[in-house]
């Protein structure tokens, strides 16, 4: 696998291509789907599936999906509720990113596209895939968690109180257009969940923007241009790279759970990125 190669698949093709290295079932965050309504249909369908997938250097690409080596997930929702699917892995100086277009409903993806990169083009490649929308306008806050968790009301809507809680709370706090998060890790089922090592989420305010949360004891809410979610995303890589990658997980560390950070100002979590 050399230089950069685009696929554009149908979401049967995909499946069918992940068979041919050895996997009986997509990887998470990806799912699939058929128009097909009976047999002799879908038989046509997963032939021309196959013609598609018939391809050295595009399974040469999609078997870093099947590595021990580093990956990366992306999900969440966007502007309407659409999903974001996206999934990159590197091994070597070569990587994969892979991104499924929104499907007729939720929980059925359309189209995937698959780009073989070359590992220093790993992280852009997949943030210029991301929604794009622009950075939000409020200041960059970083607090305690405690302090986020258990800040009253008054932080919020008083003229008294920390600024950089007031600032975090005013955006957690907020209405969403799109919630996501990414995780950096080492695949560690047949489902392909992640045993994360780092990550990040991101949240897009109505009317406002994008801000990256960044948590652990410490709780940073910044304002997320494509620069700054390039560089968190370089950060949380490097950060997973220098750590065991046999070593332990971090805590609650599958997909949609990770350091269940307080997504609201007073601590409640709206729950799991879908």
């Amino acid at each position: 696998m050399t230089g950069a190669h685009t696929w554009h698949l149908t979401s049967l093709a995909f499946a069918v291509a992940m068979e041919r290295v050895g996997r009986d079932r997509v990887p998470f965050p990806f799912t699939w789907t058929t128009d097909a309504r009976t047999a002799e249909t879908l038989l046509a369908r997963r032939s021309e599936a196959r013609r598609q997938a018939d391809d050295a250097a595009l399974l040469s690409a999609l078997s870093l999906l099947s590595s021990d080596e580093q990956q990366i997930t992306a999900c969440g929702t966007g502007e309407s509720d659409r999903p974001v699917r996206l999934r990159a892995a590197v091994a070597g100086e070569f990587g994969v990113v892979v991104a499924q277009d929104p499907g007729p409903s939720a929980d059925r993806g359309g189209d995937v596209h698959v780009h073989a990169v070359s590992r220093s083009a790993l992280v852009p490649t997949l943030v210029s895939v991301l929604p794009r929308v622009a950075a939000g306008r409020i200041a960059s806050s970083t607090a305690a968690r405690a302090d986020l968790v258990g800040a009253p009301a008054s932080y919020l809507h008083g003229s008294t109180g920390d600024d950089d809680i007031r600032r975090a709370m005013a955006v957690l706090d907020a209405p969403r257009a799109g919630l996501g998060e990414v995780v950096v890790g080492y695949a560690s089922a047949v489902d392909g969940l992640l045993a994360a090592r780092d990550g990040f989420r991101w949240i897009d305010v109505p009317g406002d923007g994008r801000y990256l949360l960044i948590s652990g004891d410490q709780v940073s809410v910044r304002p997320a241009d494509l620069h700054a979610i390039t560089s968190a995303l370089d950060d949380a890589v490097r950060r997973a790279v220098d750590g065991d990658p046999h070593g332990e997980a971090l805590p609650a560390a599958r997909v949609g759970q990770l350091d269940a950070v307080p997504v609201d100002g007073y601590g409640r979590s709206r729950g799991p990125v879908r």
